[in-house]
């Protein structure tokens, strides 16, 4: 036996795993792996274009989404008076709706609580917004076109005077919002089973 005598080295193939690194909103997002990730600028016009056809409500909602990543439960918190204008340009602040030091709404995560500038593109849709005078940018009554319908009993007087939609746990505004985004996917000939309430946020204009 030769001591320190070594056998012939083997070249030994070592396969290691794909990492794949998701996109930032789609890491945050429910349900994210069956939902097409990007459209193009192209197709997404075409969407807008046809929720305007039927009014500006749902439209407006959609292009604020695409131009600065909104997730669908805050579009509804969005409050008039955390929007800051000046020299042409906005940014809108995101906080829990408030009444006299009590939460009314509550925004989903904590990194809702931030801060978003709103591109050029999408000036026009915030303004009209503005210009109705609301205490929020997108109240419920202001969908329909009509005076809801309130239940003293479930809903306090501040949610019936500022026109709160239902709590964000119920998802009845992102309910109707897809709704809406689905049927202007399809007259746009996309397929709308591609698109779930934050399809716009993933494929964020920014």
């Amino acid at each position: 036996e030769v001591i320190g005598q070594r056998e012939t080295s083997e070249f030994v193939r070592i396969e290691l795993p794909v990492v794949v690194v998701q996109h930032h909103a789609v890491a945050h997002d429910e349900n994210a792996q069956r939902i097409r990730l990007l459209y193009e600028t192209a197709e997404v016009d075409e969407v807008l274009k046809n929720l305007r056809r039927h009014g500006h409500y749902w439209a407006d909602a959609a292009m604020l989404q695409y131009a600065c990543g909104f997730r669908p439960e805050e579009l509804p918190l969005i409050e008039s008076g955390n929007v800051k204008c000046a020299k042409g340009r906005a940014r809108v602040f995101l906080c829990s709706i408030q009444d006299n030091g009590s939460t009314v709404r509550r925004l989903k995560t904590h990194r809702s609580r931030d801060s978003v500038e709103v591109p050029k593109f999408a000036m026009q849709a915030l303004k009209r917004r503005l210009r109705l005078g609301c205490f929020l940018l997108f109240p419920r009554n202001a969908e329909s076109g009509s005076t809801p319908k309130w239940s003293q009993s479930r809903y306090t007087v501040f949610e019936r005077e500022h026109d709160l939609w239902p709590s964000a746990d119920d998802k009845v505004f992102s309910g109707k919002y897809l709704i809406w985004v689905r049927n202007a996917a399809e007259e746009a000939g996309l397929d709308s089973n591609n698109f779930d309430s934050r399809t716009l946020r993933r494929t964020c204009g920014k």
